[in-house]
């Protein structure tokens, strides 16, 4: 990803770490933090219900009063939600996008819901 956008996107800094210890960042110090796949990857793991809570946790830590937590992933609400409803964030708002086709000859699927990412938006509450 760094090669891919060092010429349009200078400043990016891109870091490879443990997503449930993010020790390098100090407390508040993003007000944005996106997650394309991550807690998918997460849900994966053999013990997922304590690393994904570790991981939620540590964005919450990382992000300022008011910062937003965008999570993109495959998980449905009745799958996601319960790590997310919890009282350090403000607000929580869902919505779903059609993935996009790999190639212009994919069939329509038969169950658009199930051809979906979903998108939740977290705000860390400001007096967190």
């Amino acid at each position: 990803m760094e090669e891919k956008y060092r010429e349009t996107h200078p400043k990016m800094v891109f870091r490879k770490m443990d997503a449930l210890e993010m020790n390098v960042f100090q407390d508040g110090m993003f007000n944005v933090v996106i997650d394309k796949g991550t807690l998918d990857a997460v849900m994966c793991s053999d013990d997922f219900v304590t690393n994904a809570k570790r991981m939620i946790s540590e964005v919450h830590r990382v992000l300022q009063p008011g910062g937003k937590y965008i999570c993109i992933t495959y998980g449905d609400p009745e799958h996601r939600k319960k790590y997310f409803e919890c009282k350090e964030w403000e607000k929580i708002v869902t919505d779903k996008v059609p993935k996009p086709a790999t190639s212009n000859k994919e069939p329509a699927p038969a169950d658009p819901d199930k051809h979906v990412h979903y998108i939740y938006i977290l705000i860390k509450k400001k007096n967190a």
